[in-house]
């Protein structure tokens, strides 16, 4: 006897439930609470679903909606605890309306980025974009908004770009932190920051530690902020710090992001160099590792889960209503300045 292998549909999962395709495709589609259907309905389908064994047939689905389900994800480096928890964040909300994730590194090239949108939007044919852009300029992505193409920029803002950006007020959280080390005693402070030196965090974050410095009275140099080059992170660091802390006689260093701070902490161990005795040590981005080394490091938090869901607030409301979209200002999210004990 032949076995029937034909394969579950949408109206075979309606017949043995008594309800409408059109009620069973709302729930495939996350559309329940949208137009409210109620839990205990839900949880019907949703449990006939895994019974038969029916697995949505994903081009039919394209060609119907004209949607792929699909969202483009570029940040600089998914290895960055800070990026990697955002990513996380978006994964999680994306999936619960349907739509799964294609994440890429654009390790801080732009050449590598503009490859990467333009594979994402042509041969991945995505429907929106997520971007922590490494671009000097918001006229290169002119051919996005030209295509009326939905995208979101986080982390990172373009000046003269209108597309809506989910960030953090970058100067006064910096201006915050480099205050708690003057207060804290620090007469002479470095700051190292990641290249490209041009994006607006960086930029802000410079801000304001000069701001700091001025209102209270100290001398800004910029021989006292230096630019790490992101594929060389550790060489750098150490060249620098024995330069700074021999020549220029820093006593407080603040490191403009996690990766940054990292080097630090190993040069300070293979140094033996004492903090916050012989240095005080602040960094932008708190990671899990600061609230446990000896001694415990202040940092900047960024509320990663805040930015991961507002960018995917923010785009699913450009997929869904396009112009009308009522999220499309830039959104910028308070930080917190934790002081711990090295400075």
């Amino acid at each position: 006897m032949k076995e029937n292998t034909k394969k579950p549909s949408i109206d075979d999962i309606a017949k043995s439930l008594g309800v409408s395709k059109t009620l069973v495709s709302m729930v495939i589609n996350n559309k329940t609470e949208k137009y409210g259907i109620s839990e205990k309905t839900r949880k019907r389908v949703e449990e006939k679903i895994a019974e038969l064994g029916f697995m949505p047939n994903k081009a039919a689905r394209r060609l119907r909606t004209g949607k792929s389900f699909l969202i483009g994800v570029i940040v600089p480096d998914i290895s960055n605890p800070f990026y990697s928890k955002i990513i996380r964040i978006i994964e999680d909300k994306a999936q619960l309306d349907g739509y799964n994730p294609m994440i890429c590194s654009s390790d801080e090239d732009s050449e590598k980025e503009l490859n990467l949108i333009k594979m994402l939007m042509d041969s991945q044919q995505v429907d929106g974009l997520i971007l922590s852009s490494t671009l000097d300029n918001a006229a290169k992505l002119d051919f996005i908004t030209k295509r009326g193409f939905p995208c979101v920029l986080i982390d990172r803002v373009l000046s003269g770009s209108n597309m809506p950006s989910v960030s953090v007020d970058n100067e006064q959280a910096a201006y915050t932190a480099t205050e708690s080390m003057i207060k804290s005693g620090c007469k002479t402070i470095a700051l190292l920051t990641i290249s490209p030196g041009y994006i607006s965090t960086i930029k802000e974050r410079k801000q304001g530690f000069a701001r700091a410095l001025e209102v209270h009275g100290l001398s800004f140099t910029e021989k006292n902020v230096i630019e790490i080059p992101f594929q060389d992170i550790k060489n750098s660091v150490y060249e620098n710090l024995d330069t700074l802390l021999k020549k220029n006689k820093i006593d407080g260093l603040f490191a403009a992001n996690n990766n940054i701070a990292l080097a630090c902490m190993e040069y300070f161990s293979e140094k033996k160099l004492k903090v916050p005795e012989q240095l005080k040590f602040i960094s932008f981005d708190d990671i899990d590792v600061f609230r446990f080394s000896a001694p415990t490091i202040s940092a900047v938090e960024q509320p990663v889960e805040e930015i991961g869901s507002w960018s995917f607030k923010v785009l699913k409301d450009l997929l869904e209503n396009g112009t009308n979209a009522p999220n499309k200002a830039k959104i910028s999210l308070p930080t917190r300045f934790i002081k711990r004990k090295s400075g």
